[in-house]
């Protein structure tokens, strides 16, 4: 669309040529628009895959075929159309359709030609230039090939994506069941001071701890995946030999002999960092390194923690494993590439690089085959000690005699958003479904909705539709609508949906009682 009419000029101004059409750019220029407009148009997607063919060889072989015929194949047109194959095979993944649509062009535009100016005798001299075909044909192969292993890698990019995000909607609802009952367990304690049990307590604590860091680990891994940037606004100054010791206290072990084989080492130094992404990190670092200790069962890891590493501060973790070949090191850190190990997905050390850029450092891998593989953290120096301050928050609003319509299917998560409500003065009316809400909707003043998206009978989405029509149906201006708090373990296309229709923002299950608590304040 936009070289047609640059071409044009070009040919006609700046470096004219014996002929140019006008007739001929404009028409490329509007199929190509043409096309465009296609993609918008649900009418039109079912004949979108002939549009472009069409269009394809319409702008591309068949123009650039003719024009070369009428300016009798001079230089200028023969190095236009050595890149006629190139631009095909850019667009088309067949080679099969690329060969006949060069076929179809050239038939068509000799036939064109020949009916205006007739047989183009000149092409028994354009013979003379066969002996470059095969080059040419040579290097639009090699050019398919090389599209077609991109779009490969593309899919497979979109396929991991679609999976990971399934995953993490199947983990998130057991873990958002677990997170439900230990909080009706641990309210069920505070209730029964005879029955108060230290020991429980502390199990509870330390199962949602896990839960809290598992989610963690989902939304970090999703993030990953979407390389979507990461947010600096939550770090912290850690301490490195701190943080290495908990990861080490928390890493899910196989057994205790691969426990025992690590040791730690080294002084301190502060980072600024969010403690989970270190930790997550360093979990990746900590699983490759054991995953010889089955088969080399006299394999150690050491983490250095190295205060002053040539101006940089590091950690440092080193197995006594195989080691790495000097031509692999360098794709250790691609998406998806994978070494001698099986059943990986080639996502840990992309993370791991992607995270540590983001942090200010950097990671490198160093190794001697046979002997030792080494991955080195280099943190940034902070300028002095820091200490983390509390950040000023503004005094609580009063919620009591504020009331919330909760749309929730599962009865434990209801139960406990309901809680965590009525701690705060609200009143909470509930429902279970969409339908049940849109009609409690019409007969209460709420002030404000906490939806879940999947549900029976109506789902959160059509319920979000319906009430943003009955707000302008009763000529509600924006400042009177009600404010939308969806709660899912969805990724994606439905909670995208679901703002596109009028939610004001969204929390992830299981919910957390202060990310809660901070809506409410914000929207009450």
């Amino acid at each position: 669309m936009i070289s047609s009419p640059i071409y044009y000029w070009i040919w006609t101004v700046l470096f004219p040529q014996p002929y140019e059409s006008l007739f001929l750019r404009s028409s490329a220029c509007g199929l190509a628009l043409f096309v465009i407009s296609c993609t918008y148009s649900k009418k039109m997607r079912p004949y979108f895959p002939y549009i472009w063919l069409f269009s394809l060889i319409y702008v591309v072989p068949f123009s650039h075929i003719f024009l070369a015929l009428k300016n009798q194949f001079n230089l200028v047109w023969l190095v236009c159309l050595t890149f006629v194959p190139f631009m095909l095979a850019y667009f088309v993944k067949s080679v099969w359709v690329i060969m006949i649509t060069l076929i179809i062009s050239a038939v068509a535009s000799i036939a064109l030609y020949s009916l205006i100016d007739g047989l183009p005798l000149f092409l028994l001299n354009f013979l003379d230039l066969f002996p470059l075909v095969p080059f040419i044909l040579g290097g639009t192969l090699l050019l398919n090939h090389a599209n077609h292993r991109a779009l490969e890698k593309d899919a497979r990019i979109l396929a991991t994506r679609s999976l990971a995000g399934s995953v993490a909607h199947e983990m998130r609802n057991p873990l958002s069941q677990i997170h439900g009952n230990l909080y009706l367990i641990e309210e069920f304690q505070k209730q029964s001071p005879s029955n108060q049990n230290p020991v429980v307590a502390e199990h509870i604590k330390n199962a949602q701890k896990a839960i809290y860091n598992g989610i963690q680990l989902i939304d970090m891994t999703m993030d990953a995946i979407n390389e979507k940037p990461i947010d600096r606004s939550g770090f912290i100054i850690l301490s490195a030999q701190v943080i290495v010791k908990e990861t080490l206290k928390d890493y899910a072990y196989v057994d205790d002999k691969h426990a025992n084989k690590i040791t730690v080492k080294g002084g301190d130094f502060q980072l600024l960092a969010d403690p989970i992404m270190v930790k997550y990190i360093l979990y990746n670092l900590i699983q490759n390194a054991l995953w010889y200790v089955t088969t080399i069962p006299e394999v150690e890891v050491v983490i250095s923690v190295l205060p002053d590493c040539n101006g940089v501060h590091c950690i440092e973790v080193r197995d006594t494993g195989p080691g790495i070949a000097p031509e692999a090191i360098p794709k250790l850190f691609d998406p998806f590439y994978t070494s001698d190990k099986q059943g990986g997905t080639g996502l840990g050390l992309s993370y791991c690089k992607r995270t540590m850029m983001a942090l200010g450092g950097d990671i490198h891998c160093h190794s001697f085959l046979g002997h030792y593989t080494a991955f080195v953290l280099s943190f940034p120096m902070l300028s002095a000690p820091v200490k983390k301050t509390a950040p000023t928050v503004a005094e609580p609003t009063s919620l009591t005699g504020k009331t919330v319509l909760l749309v929730e299917d599962d009865r434990t998560t209801r139960a406990i958003i309901k809680g965590w409500l009525e701690r705060y003065g609200i009143d909470c009316v509930e429902a279970e479904n969409g339908r049940e809400a849109l009609a409690l909707f019409s007969t209460i003043d709420c002030d404000l909705i906490v939806t879940d998206l999947l549900m029976p009978v109506m789902d959160g989405v059509d319920l979000i539709k319906a009430i943003r029509k009955m707000e302008i149906a009763a000529d509600y201006d924006g400042s009177k609508s009600v404010p939308i708090l969806v709660t899912t373990s969805e990724e994606g296309d439905l909670l995208s949906r679901a703002l596109a229709s009028g939610a004001n923002t969204h929390l992830a299950k299981p919910v957390a009682a202060d990310a809660l608590e901070s809506k409410l304040q914000h929207f009450l």
